[in-house]
């Protein structure tokens, strides 16, 4: 099992436990969260179910270059969100932070012919957005549903890996290689319960899908013949189109 299906398993686990504990409440469920009430949220994902697709142009600059799609599974090795909220109303709220996540690309090969294995990379961006929290639910007052949207601005990303020149040239040692992809923004939207906890604090479980605002360009180049020369390199240039699910869980502690 993967670290986040380990760590958010075991903070779900947590939520619904602590469903059953929860310590009585000094007031009405939910006055904390008034005009003004500012809080910090912590989120850990659970489980992601995110893809990758490639648009490439492959060659080498000297002879020439030809098209390439490919497409990949993207799955996260760990990951965690700090956001700033803001109450703007009982029901409206803003949220800014940042998101770190690292990912492991499962089978995507933008030089094919020449096959690579790409080494895991991490992301840091910067989200912000709204959350509108629905009316607490009959006979349950301190579970509300809730409903979001948010931009994520994601900066340039380095990636690295292996060329595999020796499948291609027998002998030839492989080479490790450097690329980019990015910057690129991506729209997130979601929905989930949250769970008052205590005067300050609250519970939350939900998912999100996200979708690209614009297609991140990718480069990579490998001196695959040894030569040194960048007109001999193998090059791949394209736009990259990632997107899928993210279910997460957390906690927000709200300061008075």
């Amino acid at each position: 099992m993967a670290p986040t299906t380990r760590i958010g398993l075991g903070l779900a686990f947590a939520l619904a436990a602590g469903g059953c504990r929860a310590p009585r409440l000094a007031g009405e469920p939910w006055n904390h969260v008034r005009s003004g009430a500012v809080g910090l949220a912590v989120l850990q994902p659970l489980a992601s179910f995110y893809s990758i697709d490639g648009d490439f142009e492959v060659g080498i600059p000297s002879v020439g270059f030809a098209p390439l799609q490919d497409d990949s599974d993207i799955a996260p090795r760990y990951g965690l969100v700090l956001l700033a909220t803001v109450a703007l109303t009982e029901r409206w709220q803003f949220f800014s932070g940042i998101d770190f996540r690292d990912y492991e690309v499962e089978d995507l090969q933008p030089l094919f012919p020449l096959l690579v294995e790409l080494e895991p990379f991490s992301t840091t961006q910067f989200a912000l957005g709204f959350r509108y929290l629905f009316a607490p639910f009959d006979g349950a007052a301190r579970l509300r549903p809730y409903a979001e949207s948010s931009v994520l601005l994601f900066p340039r990303s380095d990636v690295r890996g292996l060329a595999l020149v020796s499948q291609l040239t027998p002998g030839n040692s492989d080479v490790p290689f450097e690329g980019r992809i990015g910057p690129y923004a991506m729209l997130a939207l979601g929905t989930g319960l949250a769970y008052q906890w205590n005067e300050r604090s609250t519970f939350e479980a939900g998912f999100a899908y996200e979708l690209p605002l614009s297609r991140p360009d990718s480069f990579l180049a490998v001196d695959a013949f040894g030569g040194g020369d960048p007109a001999d390199f193998v090059v791949s240039s394209g736009e990259v189109d990632p997107g899928g699910w993210i279910v997460h869980v957390g906690m927000t502690w709200y300061f008075r």
